[in-house]
């Protein structure tokens, strides 16, 4: 499948050979100049959230708040990443007031078909129009509203209003707890998961425990789930691809246990168990002609954090994995580890020959720092408190995923925007050609994605 990812993805907006999503979640407190550092890990997208406010757990409505990022600001990070290179997702959640955390998956509106017809119309219809004028590649219906996806018919008819106003990708993401629960993948482009799996509680896993514990988890009350069955079983009942749209580990001892808990203060800092978490899901499902890639949440703070437990993966032994996967081409039958060449060991400190490893992940409604991930009770779910193509149709739910017909679709916002490079490229070989035929010798071919 490599070729026709490669045909889908081009190399000027994919960071790698086989052309898969390769993400972060970007904070909006980031400086821009972040946005090619991004880029230089071999990343081609970033995922960029926005907030609406629910009033209370029964509302049936949603409207902008003090946390609601205002549109000029988000509109300047969609320029300021596509001038880097980059994609944008762009993921429009639901704060709600009263809810244990805020958290949208324990919104329960009096009315759900109000709420739908609501929600749709307002904050959906408003920032696909935002997505339309701004080239958004992926644009999201929602994610993790755990009460309300049930209501398949007014998915659908969202999907449909949303189609109309825009014509890039579109897609919902459910819960890793709730992914039975989505029976309207047939009005989406491509599956997305918020993929905060429970994986082992062992301080310290290594690659391999990880891996395993992708196939047999080893958290109670879920032990011996094969999350990884259930991401393979969700490809092959909807026929299309599966991007896993969100998910990240603190860079702690304890980090694969309950992912989603994002405010472990008790924990033990350490960066290779996070950068051994990202190794094992790459290693898991890279080789899945079914999987789309991965986001990861979230890039934010500065180098200096390198030794919290956060989310991040900035100046962390994982950002060095995922340079060197992403950008250069490393795997694991390579001779030497990422960024050491000598063992990889949990628990060893940055900027030795460990392994590279990783960091935390924080949901709170503070203004740096935009929200707030996935599942759970323990999880803040929390906004940002500052101030939003062209396509081949032809996916559809009865595709094989990785098929011709799950992954075309996938080129459709992005591709119109390369057609003037398309054209110069062109030009620049005929004219090359012409110059070869007197006697010029050599033609200097375009720069890779990943040089």
């Amino acid at each position: 499948m490599g070729w026709l990812v490669a045909a889908v993805f081009p190399p000027s907006q994919a960071g790698s050979a086989d052309g898969l999503v390769q993400g972060y979640a970007f904070a909006y407190s980031e400086p821009t100049s972040d946005l090619q550092r991004v880029a230089s890990t071999g990343a081609n997208t970033v995922y960029l959230d926005v907030y609406w406010e629910a009033d209370s757990p029964d509302a049936d409505s949603v409207h902008p708040f003090s946390g609601t990022t205002p549109d000029t600001t988000l509109i300047s990070m969609m320029r300021d990443a596509s001038a880097a290179g980059l994609r944008v997702v762009l993921m429009p959640k639901v704060w709600c007031n009263g809810c244990q955390y805020g958290w949208r998956g324990d919104l329960q509106p009096s009315d759900p078909h109000q709420f739908m017809e609501n929600y749709g119309t307002t904050m959906l219809s408003h920032y696909a129009q935002l997505a339309e004028a701004n080239n958004v590649w992926l644009l999201f219906l929602g994610s993790e509203m755990n009460n309300l996806q049930p209501y398949a018919d007014d998915w659908r008819q969202i999907a449909s209003r949303v189609h109309t106003l825009y014509r890039g990708l579109i897609s919902y993401q459910p819960n890793w707890d709730r992914l039975s629960d989505v029976s309207f993948w047939d009005a989406l482009d491509i599956v997305t998961v918020s993929a905060y799996f429970p994986l082992t509680t062992t301080e310290r896993p290594s690659v391999a425990q990880l891996k395993q514990s992708w196939r047999s988890s080893q958290v109670d009350p879920w032990r011996g789930q094969d999350w990884f069955g259930a991401l393979q079983q969700l490809a092959k009942s909807t026929g299309k691809g599966v991007l896993i749209g969100e998910v990240g580990y603190r860079s702690s001892t304890t980090a694969a246990a309950h992912p989603w808990f994002e405010w472990d203060t008790t924990s033990t800092p350490d960066q290779a168990t996070q950068a051994n978490a990202y190794e094992a899901l790459l290693e898991t499902f890279s080789s899945q002609p079914w999987w789309l890639g991965v986001i990861w949440w979230q890039w934010r703070g500065t180098d200096q954090d390198a030794g919290s437990t956060d989310m991040s993966p900035k100046g962390k032994q994982a950002e060095q994995l995922l340079t060197k996967w992403w950008a250069q081409g490393w795997r694991p039958s390579d001779e030497a580890a990422p960024g050491a060449g000598g063992a990889r060991t949990a628990g060893a400190p940055a900027g030795t020959t460990s392994r590279p490893g990783a960091s935390v992940k924080a949901n709170t409604i503070t203004s740096a720092t935009a929200g707030p991930t996935s599942t759970a009770a323990a999880q803040t779910d929390s906004p940002v408190t500052a101030g939003a193509g062209d396509g081949l149709a032809v996916a559809g739910a009865s595709s094989a995923p990785g098929s011709p017909s799950s992954l075309v679709k996938l080129a459709r916002s992005s591709d119109r925007r390369h057609l003037p490079v398309a054209i110069a490229v062109a030009a620049l070989f005929a004219m090359a050609a012409a110059l070869m035929s007197v006697g010029l010798r050599r033609v200097r071919l375009p720069r890779s994605a990943t040089a």
